[in-house]
């Protein structure tokens, strides 16, 4: 596992990071028998995926990040669709509050609906966001390599601006609007948020995180800012699946948690790594 060093550009950076991670949960996360892989996928072709376990580059500490913030607002300037909108609220009014979410395990009768995409672990320290947008872009039919969306997104080994990401996924899909916001009000309009995007768009969502927010993270000792990407929901109102592009265990990366574990961790600080800033390109 490789560390950054925290950078700063401005006063104004300080408020807002961007994204970059290691790219394995390393020997502990092996013992703890999550990981079952190796750390780097090293296949950087177009049709390497979530079958393609090959190469490692093993992790040696605890610290994922290394990050700068944008030194200003989102600079995609993007409307909301007024038809995604609309969609937005009428799911977010068939939820219930978050005030009744549970950490409990997910019931047996809960079902879900996902969005078939193919996964592959991050293939370099800072380019969870390239691996994000490439799990993203494959529920579009489209297969792009790590390497070609980190040249498009301008990921350096500093890591990757969100704000980069959503007129890369529209250069190769038009079904789905994408923009980069950071208005997430709650776990509840996140979920909703998801529910529109699964539904109406068939489109999975990049939230912007501090992975030690995450249950496996914080099991395990972890942190860093990061991106996810997430691609289905449960029928419960609360249960989200999400796919981790630095963690590759038996299900390659994905997992399944409350949605107030993908709200905090968008709104999550850890020591030196800074604040996540509710930022979600959807």
């Amino acid at each position: 596992m490789m560390s950054e060093a925290h950078q700063r550009t401005s006063p104004a950076g300080k408020r807002r990071r961007l994204l970059t991670i290691s790219c394995a949960l390393a020997a502990t996360l092996l013992s703890a028998g999550i990981a079952t892989g190796p750390a780097f996928a090293a296949d950087d072709s177009d049709s390497a995926d979530d079958t393609d376990a090959s190469s490692t580059e093993m992790a040696t500490t605890n610290s994922i990040s290394g990050a700068l913030l944008d030194d200003g607002s989102v600079t995609d300037s993007t409307t909301l669709p007024v038809a995604k909108a609309i969609a937005l609220v009428r799911e977010e009014a068939e939820l219930s509050d978050d005030d009744g979410d549970s950490d409990a395990a997910v019931a047996a009768s809960t079902t879900f609906k996902t969005l078939s995409i193919t996964t592959q672990m991050q293939q370099k320290a800072y380019w969870c966001g390239p691996a994000a947008g490439r799990a993203t872009l494959t529920a579009f039919g489209v297969t792009k390599s790590q390497s070609t969306l980190a040249s498009d997104m301008k990921t350096n080994s500093n890591g990757t601006y969100a704000s980069k990401i959503p007129a890369v996924l529209r250069n190769y899909e038009s079904r789905n609007p994408y923009l980069d916001t950071t208005g997430t009000s709650s776990a509840k309009n996140l979920f909703a948020r998801l529910k529109t995007d699964v539904n109406t768009y068939k489109a999975p969502m990049i939230p912007l995180v501090e992975g030690y927010a995450l249950p496996l993270w914080k099991r395990n000792g972890f942190h860093g800012m990061h991106f996810i990407t997430l691609y289905g929901y449960g029928s419960d109102g609360v249960t989200i699946k999400y796919f981790d592009p630095v963690d590759e265990n038996s299900l390659y990366g994905r997992h399944t948690v409350n949605r107030k574990d993908v709200y905090t961790a968008m709104n999550a600080s850890y020591t030196g790594d800074g604040k996540a800033d509710n930022e979600l390109v959807w």
